[in-house]
């Protein structure tokens, strides 16, 4: 399994490079995407190669989790989500599921679901004529200018900046 794991972290990064060069329709989260995956295929290999044989099985556990989250929040990024609505959407205490998505990706559930906002606003602003505060409803931000805090820190400057660029 070594080589299939060397060529699918190989393809991977194959993937993140081209979406990266074209930057075709939807980049941003195909690189988000790839990112996630060559991540969590890291992490695999990682443990594969560890001494204790039920990270493994726990770290599949993790994956499904991890994954169902991921699905949930893209599918729902637009709108204000809550830790009772990723209880109810995936039949899992919110805490126990922010220690295993912590564990497998490196962020909470919360820091996940600003991440895909952000890179969507981005992409909303680079691609479309929408206004900032539209783009920011769009993404799920109430407050305005917590939007542009949050992107500002996020890409180095303000969405309005942004755009022009």
């Amino acid at each position: 399994t070594g080589n299939c794991e060397k060529s699918n972290v190989r393809k991977l990064i194959e993937l993140i490079f081209e979406e990266h060069c074209f930057k075709r329709y939807g980049y941003v989260q195909a690189l988000n995407a790839y990112t996630y995956t060559l991540m969590l295929e890291l992490q695999r290999i990682y443990y594969s190669y560890s001494q204790f044989d039920s990270l493994p099985v726990n770290m599949t556990v993790g994956t499904h989790y991890y994954k169902k989250a991921i699905k949930f929040l893209t599918e729902n990024y637009d709108r204000q989500i809550t830790a009772s609505d990723i209880e109810n959407a995936l039949f899992l205490n919110y805490s126990y599921l922010n220690r295993i998505f912590k564990r497998v990706c490196g962020k909470t559930i919360m820091e996940a679901l600003k991440d895909i906002r952000l890179s969507i606003a981005a992409e909303l602003l680079h691609d479309t004529e929408l206004t900032v505060k539209d783009v920011a409803d769009r993404c799920g931000y109430e407050d305005f200018h917590y939007f542009s805090r949050c992107f500002k820190r996020a890409f180095g400057s303000a969405p309005r900046s942004y755009r022009k660029t």
